[in-house]
């Protein structure tokens, strides 16, 4: 995968956040499977969960119970052997 990729995909994932990550977006499975493989990692507050599109749609309904809105200022992205963002 080239940076330019990895940029691409990293902008697209902060896109998809803002649009599906608030109190009242809609957010379904289908969303989830657009931006996320059929079994991943997610890491919160210092703690790994094996997740499926099911439980992280049900994470994810949890969380965003109170987000108004969400914003992120990129003040670059990184481009280098592993893609990372810099807030």
């Amino acid at each position: 995968m080239t940076n330019k990729t990895l940029t691409e995909l990293a902008k697209r994932l902060l896109a998809w956040k803002k649009q599906h990550l608030t109190h009242d977006a809609q957010l379904s499975i289908r969303d989830i499977a657009a931006c996320f493989a059929d079994e991943f990692e997610v890491r919160v507050n210092g703690r790994v969960y094996q997740a499926t599109h099911q439980s992280y749609l049900e994470f994810l309904n949890r969380f965003r119970t109170d987000i108004q809105t969400i914003e992120h200022k990129v003040h670059e992205y990184i481009e280098g052997r592993h893609p990372s963002l810099s807030p």
